[in-house]
């Protein structure tokens, strides 16, 4: 039951971090596509080192 609640919590803040890097994104380029392309490249940056 530990495991799952530190799982719910990891995903949290990955959504979390999306979407503000989406909005931050979003309101520096006003490009939907560019934001996601740039969530994309930061999650793939970042989710290794968070796993580890």
């Amino acid at each position: 039951m530990e495991d799952f609640k530190e799982d719910i919590k990891f995903i949290l803040i990955i959504t979390f971090l999306s979407i503000l890097i989406f909005l931050m994104a979003l309101f520096i380029t006003n490009s939907i596509i560019h934001s996601i392309v740039l969530v994309y490249f930061i999650l793939i940056l970042i989710l290794p080192m968070l796993i580890i």
